[in-house]
């Protein structure tokens, strides 16, 4: 697939007007039978997605909403402009995201009841030596089982999952437990290459540790999921990618973390921060 524009900064119209395109997000999908890293864009009349996959030429250039697609120029805020940020879609990611307590206007809870009373799971992922406590929506993307998406995203080589909860509670007990038994609340992209060659925590371990923290929560809690994730990455890698061209061959991958080699070298990608740059030119 290729895909060519000329970038113009002078606004949404001008930006779609361009034929530019806008990194929306990543995830996984099933590609040739195996899961595969995939980027999500919008466009001036549609969206869409392509795989990482095999030989990769990607040329990027500037910030913008992920949602919209207009320019964005200094600080954003989950890298959205203020229009989206302020909508109500803005409005219901933020509570998912920054969580309920960064709303000062209680009545965010009654006029988006049916995501604060929805099923929610706190999940207990592994990456390395370390285990990460989150939210994610049961029925994440509308899927029943949904969250899965998010430990895959998140790169985790096993996971456990115990539910239901609604929003708030979910919340205030992620950092309940997180501070009682010592967990992350968050895994940076530099966290988790310094974890790459730590010894991982194993599924055993992590039932027995969710285990102590069902007893710790009490009530009708239980587990609804648990699973392992197999990798392919390579042993080590050179340096970590920056820049607006990203070309090479994909060797290996995981969650957020792509490795890619140009011949010479290998080196490591945050899909994570490919979201919201320019697309004006690629080819897969």
């Amino acid at each position: 697939m290729v895909v060519s524009s000329v970038l113009r900064e002078e606004g949404l119209s001008s930006v779609w007007g361009s034929g530019f395109f806008v990194v929306s997000g990543f995830g996984y999908r099933v590609f040739l039978g195996d899961l595969f890293p995939f980027l999500f864009f919008v466009g001036p009349e549609q969206g869409g997605a392509f795989p990482l996959f095999g030989d990769v030429f990607l040329v990027f250039s500037g910030r913008f909403c992920r949602w919209c697609g207009v320019p964005l120029n200094g600080f954003s805020r989950l890298g959205l402009c203020d229009f989206c940020y302020g909508s109500r879609r803005g409005v219901r990611y933020r509570l998912l995201v920054e969580g309920y307590r960064s709303f000062g206007d209680v009545s965010v809870f009654e006029s988006e009841s049916d995501l604060v009373f929805g099923d929610y799971v706190l999940y207990f992922g592994v990456f390395g030596s370390a285990v990460k406590v989150g939210v994610s929506r049961f029925d994440r993307g509308g899927v029943s089982f949904g969250f899965v998406d998010r430990l895959v995203e998140q790169g985790f080589s096993s996971a456990v999952a115990i539910g239901f909860f609604d929003l708030v509670s979910a919340q205030d007990l992620e950092r309940e437990v997180a501070g009682e038994f010592g967990l992350a609340c968050s895994l940076g992209f530099f966290d988790k290459l310094e974890l790459l060659g730590s010894r991982e925590f194993s599924l055993g371990s992590l039932m027995g540790l969710v285990g102590e923290v069902l007893d710790f929560i009490g009530g009708g809690a239980r587990v609804v999921w648990f699973g392992s994730f197999s990798w392919p990455c390579p042993s080590g890698f050179d340096y970590v990618w920056s820049g607006d061209v990203l070309s090479g061959s994909l060797v290996g991958f995981r969650g957020n973390l792509g490795f890619f080699s140009d011949g010479s070298s290998v080196f490591v990608v945050n899909f994570s921060d490919l979201v919201g740059r320019g697309i004006v030119d690629w080819e897969v």
